[in-house]
């Protein structure tokens, strides 16, 4: 994972936290061991690799030349990007 937005070091403790709740579920009388990490890997999959697919843009916007493409990139969509799901969560 490219090291751009800190999604790295965020998604490591997503993982450890699904992996946790995982185990205790399993020692707690669910699924047996190995069926719970099989569906932590599963989860797992599902959401890491929008993360590295996010990180990556994240690095080859950071790598533009242009100023003006450069400063539209990487100040007005992601502002625009936070004033749209800010207003979607208060639906």
């Amino acid at each position: 994972m490219p090291r751009t937005g800190a999604h790295g070091g965020n998604t490591a403790l997503r993982d450890a936290a699904l992996l946790a709740e995982t185990l205790i579920s399993a020692a707690d009388g669910g699924p047996p061991v190995e069926e719970a990490i099989q569906r932590y890997q599963r989860q797992m999959i599902e959401y890491s690799f929008k993360d590295v697919d996010a990180s990556t843009s994240m690095l080859s916007r950071m790598q533009l030349k242009n100023p003006v493409t450069r400063y539209f990139i990487l100040r007005t969509i992601p502002a625009m990007r936070s004033l749209i799901g800010a207003s979607s969560s208060l639906d």
